[in-house]
């Protein structure tokens, strides 16, 4: 074999490992799987589900949709910087007393808990929550009772 063509195969080696070793750190960027919008007609818990379900199969699309306008931006950076939720549980809905942020005035809203295992993929586990067993408060909100429910905000909750 030629120096010339050594190097070639050798260089080819080392490019197929490095794409190969960043895809076992990084794991595949593209969404593992679609998940379906809730009916109009679904409850508070059923779009918070559907949202985790979302952010746990990567997909952005349906996870952003299930947020008030004004929020879905900021479902970005979970939905890219998630690697798994674990088995998560979502419990029944209870009132608010007050109006979220990203809520519009005079809109009906209850609080949806849930808990889940929290693993962020590799690089991301600086970001907030830490990593591990997670309850979040989701702000679930609808103008009126035929508007789908949306979430308006999440906060920690012990």
């Amino acid at each position: 074999m030629s120096g010339v063509r050594a190097t070639r195969v050798v260089g080819t080696v080392a490019v197929v490992a490095a794409v190969a070793g960043s895809w076992a750190v990084l794991g595949p960027l593209a969404p593992g799987r679609d998940v379906a919008m809730p009916a109009a007609g679904a409850s508070a818990e059923d779009v918070v589900e559907a949202y985790l379900d979302a952010i746990d199969g990567h997909d952005c699309a349906t996870a952003r949709a299930l947020w008030v306008p004004e929020r879905r931006d900021d479902v970005a950076r979970w939905c890219g910087a998630v690697e798994d939720l674990g088995e998560f549980e979502v419990r029944d809905a209870s009132d608010s007393s007050g109006t979220a942020p990203g809520a519009t005035p005079g809109t009906v809203e209850v609080v949806v808990l849930a808990s889940y295992d929290l693993d962020w993929r590799a690089f991301q586990d600086d970001a907030d929550p830490p990593e591990g067993d997670t309850v979040r408060g989701y702000h679930v909100v609808r103008s009126g009772p035929g508007d789908p429910w949306r979430i308006a905000e999440e906060e920690a909750r012990g």
